[in-house]
């Protein structure tokens, strides 16, 4: 058959599945997942492999009930285990200050990635197609977009595999029709007041019209570009080696002349690196604007002066260049015992210490002044807890849930770069469903507060 043969390419040339992997599909009961789906069910045999599939409701569209209904039953239909979930995103996005379809996508790749966790699936797959790439290359040529942004969709990011990325969406039409495999139809797809669905309506069949193999030449841009910035990528990052002076989790000192006279493709992405590395606000990169706004700084601000992006704070001192967390002066707690800890229940309100800390709480309402800056300081929506509350140290199989993504709590630390002897020394405030903040250090996207939030659970710790 021509679609399983066409995916059957796909996955080899781009290596995304290996003998006995296994993975979980993201279904929304959309025609690109239902042909997803189907298409991974028809070659399971090939590769050997174990199948789940995961769906989210975003809690947007009051289609949405019918839709997780309608993926379940297919499910059970064709006996494939099935985990539905649904995340209030509309809450998440006012909660973060970001946008419906912004939030949206990162709560559906945290989903997913808990999902995986939880599951043991090594792969998780979802059904871009060709038609995406397209839109999303048009997309961002009208934004205003580097070489990085051009190298568009993946066909393989982590986990994360797209085995149809390399498929037009009217071959998945007709694949589900002749096949007479059921789909949902999402309305909101054909308002074209939404930027992608103007593309994907208007824009996209005028461009066919004169090239009638548009998606082919988009793969093979994709592909070039790709190649092309990782190699770009890589020269940055030997470049920033070389040059930066001190690293710590709070900040970099790097040397100054030796930045001012590399190469501006690199510049530019040593300091985006760097500012996405230590900017506590996770709104993705920052823009070309931003970087420009930053390197007009470097080349022309007064020593004297320093420049603010995202939380993160760029000075120049005597031939060096810093770019530290704006909160960084708000240090971690230092953790003096050497002692593991053993779970305590922590009182609502209440204090108790531990290993050279004291860590109190208290509730309090919305009328409060909130500081969000200080990381031994955090504030919870009371009523989406589940009390009681304890402190803790680590345990094995412990998982942590960040804004966008779910991480073994082992990972976490070693991305902090929190030496091993110290990890078990570290306190962890917990509720009944799991881990709420590593003390002075991350929360998790749980219980945050919001406009329907009454009462605000503060926790806070001091050193003795």
């Amino acid at each position: 058959m021509k679609m399983i043969n066409q995916v059957l390419q796909t996955i080899k040339k781009y290596k995304l599945l290996a003998p006995y992997d296994r993975v979980l599909i993201a279904v929304s009961g959309g025609p690109d997942s239902m042909c997803l789906l189907w298409v991974l069910k028809d070659i399971k045999d090939i590769y050997s492999l174990e199948l789940s599939i995961a769906h989210l409701n975003h809690c947007l569209r009051k289609e949405a009930a019918q839709e997780a209904t309608f993926v379940k039953r297919i499910a059970q239909k064709i006996g494939i285990p099935c985990y539905i979930e649904e995340r209030d995103v509309r809450h998440y996005a006012k909660a973060y200050k970001l946008s419906l379809e912004e939030m949206a996508r990162y709560v559906r790749y945290a989903f997913l990635e808990e999902v995986a966790l939880k599951s043991g699936m090594n792969k998780i797959a979802v059904g871009h197609t060709a038609n995406d790439e397209i839109e999303t290359l048009i997309l961002r040529i009208v934004k205003g977009t580097g070489l990085k942004g051009l190298s568009l969709i993946p066909p393989k990011r982590g986990k994360i595999i797209r085995p149809l990325i390399e498929t037009d969406r009217s071959d998945v039409l007709r694949f589900l029709d002749s096949q007479k495999i059921p789909y949902q139809v999402d309305k909101s797809n054909y308002d074209i007041s939404y930027p992608r669905n103007f593309v994907r309506h208007k824009i996209i069949p005028l461009l066919s019209e004169f090239a009638s193999d548009l998606s082919k030449k988009v793969i093979r841009l994709r592909d070039i570009l790709e190649a092309d910035e990782e190699l770009l990528e890589r020269i940055a990052k030997e470049k920033l080696q070389a040059i930066t002076l001190e690293s710590k989790k709070m900040g970099r000192v790097l040397d100054l002349v030796k930045f001012s006279t590399t190469e501006l493709p690199i510049k530019r992405r040593i300091l985006r690196e760097v500012i996405e590395e230590l900017s506590p606000i996770h709104k993705g990169p920052p823009s070309f604007e931003q970087i420009e706004n930053t390197l007009n700084y470097i080349d022309k601000g007064n020593s004297m002066s320093s420049f603010n992006l995202r939380g993160v704070k760029i000075e120049k001192s005597y031939g060096k260049l810093l770019i530290t967390r704006m909160d960084a002066d708000a240090k971690s707690l230092p953790i003096k015992s050497e002692h593991s800890i053993k779970e305590t229940e922590f009182l609502v309100p209440g204090e108790i210490e531990i290993n050279g800390l004291k860590i109190k709480s208290r509730i309090c309402t919305m009328r409060k002044k909130f500081n969000f800056d200080n990381p031994n300081k955090v504030y919870f929506d009371l009523a989406n807890l589940k009390l009681p509350l304890f402190i803790r140290g680590r345990k094995n199989g412990d998982i942590f849930y960040g804004l966008n993504y779910a991480k073994k709590l082992k990972d976490v630390f070693i991305d902090d770069k929190i030496p091993r002897e110290d990890r078990s020394r570290i306190p962890l405030l917990l509720d009944r469903e799991g881990i709420l903040w590593i003390i002075g250090k991350r929360r998790t996207r749980r219980a945050l507060i919001g406009e329907h939030t009454t009462q605000v659970l503060e926790v806070w710790a001091e050193e003795i």
